[in-house]
């Protein structure tokens, strides 16, 4: 064997070992590449899986708070008309004549002595001439105030305090009678 045939045979076995390298080392960046793509693709679901959650929180927690903000509003709204029936029967009875005002004063009066004996009776000097027999006060409000002689024992009937009393009370019926 000559030199030069020694010498092509050790080129044409660094050939063919530089190639057999090549593929191997194509190999395995082709294995690291999808490795690495599956890795990363995995990961962007994870992250999009991720998002998709979080918006969808999102969208529930502000859906959530808009309709406890629309029902609030809604309450008030219904308490405010509540609250207006209230006010128009007030009003109702203080526009009434006086035949009417008289007889809620004497009602007032004696729903009120039934609690107190001995009792002295009080009007707003505004209604005087419709209880004759009651002491004018300026109470400031259609009714009457009924106090024991000793003054310990107080009984305000008055629009305000009755209509307050009402309300609290009857609110319920006054709504399903409005909303339902």
């Amino acid at each position: 064997m000559s030199m030069e045939t020694l010498i092509r045979s050790i080129e044409e076995a660094g050939r063919k070992e530089i190639d057999r390298i090549r593929k191997d080392t194509d190999a395995q960046i082709r294995e690291i590449r999808k490795k690495f793509e599956e890795e990363a693709i995995g990961q962007a679901k994870k992250i999009l899986d991720n998002a998709k959650s979080e918006a969808h929180l999102a969208k529930e927690r502000i859906l959530s708070n808009a309709k406890i903000e629309a029902r609030e509003m809604a309450d008030k709204k219904k308490n405010a008309l509540i609250d207006n029936v209230f006010e128009k029967a007030k009003e109702m009875i203080l526009s009434s004549g006086e035949a009417e005002k008289k007889k809620l004063l004497i009602s007032l009066e004696e729903e009120g002595k039934r609690d107190i004996k001995n009792p002295e009776v009080f009007v707003d000097k505004k209604y005087a001439n419709l209880i004759r027999s009651a002491k004018t006060m300026n109470l400031g409000d259609f009714g009457v105030l009924i106090k024991s002689r000793d003054g310990k024992e107080t009984v305000t009937n008055t629009l305000t305090e009755k209509t307050e009393h009402i309300k609290t009370t009857m609110r319920h019926e006054v709504a399903k009678v409005l909303f339902e």
